[in-house]
């Protein structure tokens, strides 16, 4: 099935006339009542279960936009199958807005799931984690998320996050999605899987026990002054967390892709300030927000794609009449 709407459509409100025929956007989205249809595609933020389910490339199938000279244009179709002209679609993807303002998005969708089961595991060490993460990946149990943090952020993502009195130091937190008769089978493969992998402690959650996604996604911090968004080369996922467990950094990783996601705190800055040059170092990617509501600060310009990026922008956009918080207002 597809749909068609809006741009300035609230999130909450196309998930829910979806969840009336059964059907959802499988995409994790902060502040879904505030947080628009266009806006959601604007921005580079991805969800929780993009390991499972994919990112925004694979939902969006077309859509409608005016250029900076008012001129509007098409991309993609209203069907899944399309593959006439280029794929703008997916340019405009995190795009900021700043090649067109979107007006109308066509998206494929999917069932909704009948319910979902959470494993959090406690592991002692960053060799037991890439164990698990390795075994899973290559398992007939892959699951849809994998969120790896460490254990003093558990009370931050939620109060009622499982095993806070249990002192390993890192938390594995693994989703399944499905049907009852599938996620039994997914428990059970998970237990046979499990022998051979070391685990300190760990629990089931049923969704009703606690909506650990919804959770994951907002991750609420008063003492944060803005946020920051990477992503991390699977090769550098030992070092990574090894940096991060020397600077008391506060992060999630969806290890899946490679995204980590978290609050950067200006007292802490100190402790933080090898995290952008590092990721670019390894050739990871590097965003952050001005504040909790994921205000778009610009990326840095020294990024190799920089010049390519000024070049199509100048197709799109010659007069600079757009404003992207992506793009920096260019100098007169």
């Amino acid at each position: 099935m597809t749909v068609r709407v809006s741009a300035g459509t609230p999130w909450a409100d196309l998930q829910k006339q979806l969840a009336l025929h059964g059907q959802e956007l499988p995409l994790d989205v902060a502040h879904p009542q505030r947080a628009t249809v266009g806006g959601v595609v604007a921005s580079p933020i991805p969800g929780v279960r993009e390991f499972g389910t994919g990112g925004l490339r694979n939902w969006l199938i077309g859509l409608q936009a005016i250029d900076g000279r008012g001129r509007a244009f098409q991309a993609g179709g209203q069907v899944v199958k399309n593959v006439a002209g280029y794929d703008l679609t997916r340019l405009m993807i995190g795009s900021g807005g700043a090649f067109g303002l979107i007006t109308e998005l066509s998206f494929q969708v999917a069932p909704k799931p009948e319910g979902q089961l959470w494993k959090i595991l406690a592991l002692e060490s960053i060799s037991d984690l890439l164990a698990w993460l390795q075994a899973l990946k290559s398992s007939a149990c892959r699951p849809m998320a994998m969120e790896v943090l460490p254990s003093a952020c558990a009370p931050w993502i939620d109060p009622d996050f499982p095993l806070q009195e249990n002192p390993a130091p890192w938390r594995l937190a693994l989703l399944w999605q499905g049907s009852k008769m599938a996620l039994t089978s997914r428990r059970d493969q998970v237990k046979a899987l499990s022998q051979n992998l070391p685990q300190r402690n760990s629990v089931w959650l049923q969704q009703s026990e606690l909506d650990l996604l919804t959770a994951l996604v907002h991750w609420p911090d008063p003492n944060a002054s803005h946020y920051f968004q990477g992503r991390v080369p699977l090769a550098a996922y030992a070092e990574f967390l090894q940096q991060c467990q020397q600077g008391s950094l506060n992060f999630r990783l969806s290890a899946g892709e490679g995204w980590c996601f978290g609050p950067w705190s200006e007292k802490n800055q100190n402790r933080q300030n090898w995290l952008p040059s590092w990721l670019v170092s390894k050739g990871g990617l590097w965003r952050s927000f001005a504040d909790s509501n994921l205000q778009i600060l610009p990326p840095p310009q020294q990024e190799s794609a920089w010049p390519w990026l000024q070049r199509l922008r100048q197709v799109f956009d010659p007069d600079h009449r757009i404003r992207s918080p992506l793009w920096p207002e260019p100098e007169v």
